[in-house]
């Protein structure tokens, strides 16, 4: 993007990976500055993992709180006094600029929180001797958002995440051949054989098109208590590539009930919010994965169907 000096991103932690991603290519005018000012959420965001974990070599990373605040307003103290002694973790994060596990009342914050305890958020990558299906939840102004699980020796492993918003069905059928991953099956949402005002083919036809060698079919439309009931059964059987799922791990950290305004208490439908794109997903995941019984077959040399090279 041309002659872009500085770039600020406010409110940063909630950045996607791919977003910064983007970004860092997007400004390259000679001396240009980035400035990001955050206040941490989740220690697995990727902002947080970026730019205070592991920041660029030119980066300066400070740390700021009410303690180097000369004009800190004594108004506050009764305040935060209380919510130390009260909820010392919240007082850490709110008040001390310490990451949290996950945003208060996360639907999977128990689960994630025990499978980086057993160490399975960790190095799970692609093992090209076994198939991968491919789980989806389609959107447009929300993100249509896939995650990919392979079984190795018998071990379930989340090993790769993708979402993007406004965008059309060739474009994740070009994401997917770009991973020269082997898959066996694709799982789209209950309505994706419906056809759509901006498309000529249903994703259903796409998909089948661009693979005809894996078996591509939608999924059951299921209430949202069968879901998260399926993603609790399922959520310690599963392994995670940490390096490429950081995404998909910080959506389910921010997955959280909605809370009813008129009384304050949570609600048993889930917030709709970024994070409930991958979310879904991943519930469409533990209610669909069964453990392929072949292993994979040779990747065929199809190429792409020519009308996927235009807009859909």
């Amino acid at each position: 993007m041309h002659n872009i000096k500085r770039f600020w991103v406010e409110e940063a932690q909630s950045s996607s990976q791919h977003s910064l991603d983007v970004l860092f290519p997007t400004v390259r005018m000679e001396g240009s500055e980035f400035y990001f000012t955050m206040n941490a959420d989740l220690e697995e965001d990727p902002a947080y993992q970026m730019l205070v974990v592991n920041p660029p070599p030119d980066f300066i990373v400070r740390k700021v709180n009410y303690t180097d605040n000369p004009f800190a307003s004594e108004v506050l103290v009764p305040q935060r006094e209380k919510m130390r002694l009260e909820d010392p973790e919240k007082f850490r994060n709110v008040y001390l600029g310490f990451p949290r596990q996950a945003v208060e009342g996360a639907i999977f914050a128990q689960a994630l929180q025990k499978a980086s305890d057993d160490k399975r958020i960790a190095d799970f990558p692609y093992d090209a001797r076994y198939p991968v299906s491919v789980f989806m939840d389609i959107g447009w102004a929300d993100n249509t958002s896939l995650c990919f699980l392979q079984f190795v020796n018998h071990q379930a492993r989340v090993i790769d995440c993708y979402q993007s918003q406004f965008e059309k069905t060739p474009h994740y059928v070009q994401i997917m051949n770009d991973k020269k991953y082997i898959y066996n099956k694709i799982c789209l949402p209950h309505d994706a054989e419906n056809e759509h005002a901006n498309a000529d083919r249903t994703w259903m036809q796409i998909f089948r098109q661009a693979f005809p060698n894996t078996t591509v079919y939608s999924g059951k439309r299921q209430a949202i208590e069968l879901r998260l009931e399926a993603t609790k059964n399922m959520f310690d059987t599963l392994h995670f590539n940490k390096e490429t799922t950081t995404d998909l791990r910080s959506a389910l950290a921010h997955y959280h009930y909605a809370t009813d305004p008129n009384t304050g208490k949570s609600t048993r439908e889930p917030f709709h919010g970024p994070e409930s794109n991958y979310s879904d997903a991943f519930g469409y995941m533990c209610l669909e994965m069964k453990e392929p019984t072949k292993k994979a077959p040779t990747r065929p040399s199809v190429p792409l169907p020519r009308y996927l090279s235009g807009r859909v």
